[in-house]
């Protein structure tokens, strides 16, 4: 089982290959693109500024190192919904990346922008994110039917999908000889509420919405939801019904 992890610090991807992980991603955000809209209109579900690379110079110095260390890069467009003129600005977004920039995947979680990819014939590989709302397998099928021209080779689950859900999906994708990798979140702090349809800005510790439970006092209900007692089990489960990659996040530096 292979781990990613997000990125956002240059000095900290040495420490990251030594740690083992062996692919990051990337959520990178122009300088001109804020200064029009600000972080509160984002594309890829980041609204913070130490979390986005606004750099085109930084963001090309990120995937040269990464790519010395022959690790791949993932850039994340996983907002979930965008308006017409941020369509547009998309579209040149990615074909200035396009043209610029060696990145090995792309991470989706819009069916608007799926259609666009589709329209152009986009040759990267694309991952379809736990924002996606991909719970069944009816779901995953509607959308490898409908983009048939891309390459779609992994799903990632949403972060609420327990560990039966999970294995049926594996199931499904190894009896039907899928070309698909499978991906698997953990955090610390799991929330109870649907993270592909919530839309709240998640400030993951300090108060917000996310806070409003406690995930301590009542431990039954957390395990009910979750299916699961403790973070570090679970991995070993994910890797026991053959998870492909188990995604960590970067605010985990001291676990990686």
């Amino acid at each position: 089982m292979r781990i990613i992890s997000g990125l956002s610090n240059y000095d900290l991807i040495g420490k990251y290959y030594n740690a083992w992980v062996d692919e990051f991603f990337v959520w990178f955000l122009p300088f001109e693109r804020i200064k029009k809209y600000v972080f509160e209109v984002s594309i890829n579900r980041r609204y913070v500024y130490g979390e986005q690379i606004m750099s085109k110079s930084i963001f090309s110095m990120f995937i040269k190192k990464v790519h010395y260390y022959k690790k791949e890069i993932f850039l994340t467009l996983n907002e979930q919904y965008y308006t017409d003129e941020q369509i547009e600005y998309i579209s040149l977004y990615l074909k200035e990346i396009k043209k610029i920039w060696e990145i090995d995947w792309i991470i989706v979680a819009n069916m608007i922008i799926m259609d666009y990819l589709n329209e152009i014939w986009f040759e990267w590989n694309i991952h379809l994110s736990w924002d996606f709302w991909i719970y069944n397998i009816e779901t995953l099928d509607f959308i490898l039917n409908r983009y048939k021209n891309l390459k779609i080779d992994r799903l990632i689950f949403p972060r609420e999908t327990s560990l039966k859900e999970i294995e049926v999906f594996i199931n499904y994708i190894k009896d039907n000889s899928l070309n698909i990798e499978t991906e698997a979140f953990i955090l610390e702090s799991p929330c109870v509420f649907n993270w592909s349809s919530c839309r709240a800005n998640h400030w993951y510790d300090s108060d917000s919405l996310c806070q409003i439970l406690s995930y301590t006092e009542n431990q039954y209900w957390l395990d009910i939801i979750w299916y699961k007692q403790c973070w570090f089990c679970f991995i070993k489960k994910l890797k026991d019904i053959w998870v492909d990659v188990l995604k960590v996040p970067w605010r985990w530096l001291n676990l990686i």
